[in-house]
């Protein structure tokens, strides 16, 4: 237990130290129910920058480049989840919006984001995490994202090696054939779930940004492509998620600031 307490409180130190020179979140405690401290906060009319005509019109709502130096954050964008220090560059999803405006998180049937992270226990947690997901991975199917095209989601189950669940579900997990997927250091997976008539696709890249010179910090990049729509694009989805790769893998340095952890 007194391990614990030590490891939470050098974690509350890591957060709390923002300067001028970090991208580090700030410490935030909210001292009040959810309920209430959603009550306390003003409306938030999240409007779309633009949307995705190949997805049936999903909503795009941050768009900013590899090299902007204001992003968005969580909070103050999405409900239902803890600010961790994220900082959003893209973000399209049909979410639903709670009585404040703001984009409830889950709450989505299809999903494309893209988000940087320079929190020390994060960095740690993902640079372990992702080698080990990776070679689980490793071992199920391989799938080249070109397959995709045509096809929709609740289809794809063809192309891959299934394990099959006590419920009559359908699981797999692997990596992909395209080996110029990102950069050398980073790890590309995906998840797909089937049961009857509903299914679910996860595409995702990870890699840990390190640092080219004494004054910038590590980065942990994410960028999430997923859906539960049976009957969408997967070709589509896939062509996304392919372009923000291209798009956000080799991420400039910028120094950022305004994201929170509570």
């Amino acid at each position: 237990m007194r391990l614990i307490t030590i490891f939470s409180f050098i974690l509350f130190l890591s957060a709390c130290n923002s300067t001028g020179h970090s991208s580090k979140a700030t410490f935030v405690k909210v001292g009040v129910k959810p309920t209430e401290h959603l009550a306390s906060l003003s409306y938030h009319d999240i409007k779309p920058v633009s949307y995705i005509d190949s997805l049936g019109k999903i909503p795009v709502y941050s768009d900013f480049k590899p090299h902007a130096k204001k992003v968005a954050v969580y909070d103050g964008l999405f409900w239902e989840v803890t600010p961790m220090g994220q900082y959003v560059y893209y973000l399209a999803g049909d979410f639903k919006k709670n009585e404040k405006g703001l984009l409830r998180f889950g709450s989505q049937n299809t999903e494309l984001r893209v988000e940087i992270s320079y929190e020390d226990d994060a960095i740690d947690v993902a640079g372990y995490e992702m080698g080990y997901e990776y070679e689980q991975a490793s071992r199920g199917s391989r799938l080249d994202l070109s397959d995709l095209q045509g096809l929709q989601l609740s289809s794809i189950d063809s192309l891959l090696d299934k394990s099959l669940t006590v419920d009559g579900s359908y699981y797999s997990r692997g990596v992909f054939k395209n080996s110029e997927l990102g950069s050398k250091t980073s790890k590309s997976r995906f998840e797909f779930m089937k049961y009857k008539d509903n299914a679910k696709l996860v595409l995702l890249y990870e890699d840990i940004l390190k640092p080219q010179n004494e004054n910038e910090e590590p980065r942990y990049l994410k960028i999430i492509v997923s859906s539960k729509q049976a009957d969408l694009d997967a070709g589509a989805l896939s062509s996304l998620f392919k372009e923000l790769v291209s798009v956000y893998h080799d991420m400039p340095y910028s120094r950022l600031s305004g994201a929170t952890r509570m």
